[in-house]
């Protein structure tokens, strides 16, 4: 893996929730991504549940940092304290996407764009493949995706 994202590089960041690191390599497609992209596969969850993980990763810091430190505290995120990767991307001319089951999961800040989907109804492969067609024509983009099949299944 390289040290640095080429310059102007488009981010895709895909949150499969729920996934175990152990069954990557029984899914063919996540094998492949695994060998043709940036592939974190030594990260650990700050929680057990989305609600506490996800403002950490896009924040970087702990929850007991950033505010939301309890299942039921998702809204408390100190959003005048924090600067969030999507505002840090943002000051270097990215347009900034973030695609989500609910506006509890994630704080909203430095998003140009917070998509909601519904997940009962969603086709993820129509929703996702038409999404970065969109975004592909912005000069560079950022883009949080948020996969929840995994709980159906």
């Amino acid at each position: 893996m390289m040290n640095k994202i080429p310059e102007n590089s488009n981010i895709i960041i895909i949150n499969l929730d729920g996934l175990r690191r152990d069954k990557i390599s029984k899914i063919p497609s996540l094998r492949s991504l695994e060998n043709s992209t940036y592939f974190f596969n030594n990260m650990f969850t700050v929680a057990p549940y989305t609600f506490a993980a996800l403002p950490a990763m896009i924040s970087g810091l702990y929850p007991s940092s950033n505010g939301v430190d309890a299942y039921y505290n998702m809204f408390n995120f100190k959003k005048d304290e924090i600067e969030t990767l999507p505002e840090k991307l943002k000051k270097l001319g990215y347009y900034t996407c973030c695609d989500i089951i609910s506006n509890s999961v994630m704080p909203k800040q430095g998003y140009d764009d917070y998509l909601l989907f519904d997940e009962e109804t969603v086709n993820f492969e129509t929703r996702h493949d038409e999404l970065i067609k969109t975004l592909s024509s912005k000069e560079k983009f950022f883009l949080f995706l948020h996969y929840t099949e995994i709980h159906k299944n």
